[in-house]
């Protein structure tokens, strides 16, 4: 129940609104005691604003990215300290209380480079779609599995470019279904329409989905 000094609400920033789970005064940071981590420093392809010295890490739960971490925005980069690895972040700013991506989202991977996901807008990709995730609940566990798509249900597939971009609508009349023309080397998004929209966010590798 000590004050952690070394959290973001007593550092001296420029803003004086900070995201709301970040605004603890109590909580540690205890992903190195769990994972390996990395630091890992990100150059932003926005600019950010001269009011704006702080810069944060989004993951991806139930339908949104949240935010995670923290770290001091210096000549248009910023270090984030003992991010998990293999994990799919976005870089963001915080403004009139709404996140705004500085950059694409990229993987942090276990030898602590990133591989960003900025779709290619000439070149294009197709998947395999095999199925979307869904929560299963127990009376003591929660887990994720993958279920085949819905046949005569209708699904939206999104990539991400600053904000998720609407790739194509579709009926599904089978468990699987192939999508061509997609913007390569992305983020993407399958959510099935009228859905609690807490599907998972994957990646194409040899034409077939990887959740994250």
């Amino acid at each position: 129940f000590d004050h952690q000094r070394e959290n973001l609400v007593f550092q001296k920033r420029r803003q004086d609104k900070i995201p709301r789970w970040l605004g603890g005064k109590n909580y540690r940071d205890v992903t190195s005691d769990y994972v390996d981590v990395c630091d890992v420093t990100v150059t932003f392809t926005r600019e950010v604003p001269d009011s704006v010295d702080i810069a944060y890490l989004c993951v991806f739960n139930d339908g949104k990215f949240r935010v995670i971490h923290w770290g001091p925005i210096k000549q248009g980069h910023a270090t984030f300290t003992a991010m998990g690895q293999g994990i799919l972040y976005l870089p963001v700013s915080y403004e009139n209380e709404e996140i705004v991506p500085l950059g694409p989202p990229f993987i942090l991977n276990t030898d602590c480079g990133m591989t960003q996901l900025d779709p290619d807008s000439i070149a294009t990709t197709s998947v395999r779609l095999t199925g979307i995730t869904i929560r299963a609940l127990s009376a003591s566990t929660e887990t994720v599995k993958l279920a085949p798509l819905n046949m005569s249900k209708e699904y939206e597939l999104f990539y991400w470019r600053d904000s998720w971009q609407l790739h194509q609508s579709f009926v599904a009349d089978s468990e699987e279904m192939q999508i061509t023309g997609l913007p390569s080397d992305g983020l993407y998004w399958l959510a099935e329409v009228g859905s609690n929209r807490k599907e998972r966010i994957f990646t194409v590798e040899d034409g077939r989905q990887r959740f994250w």
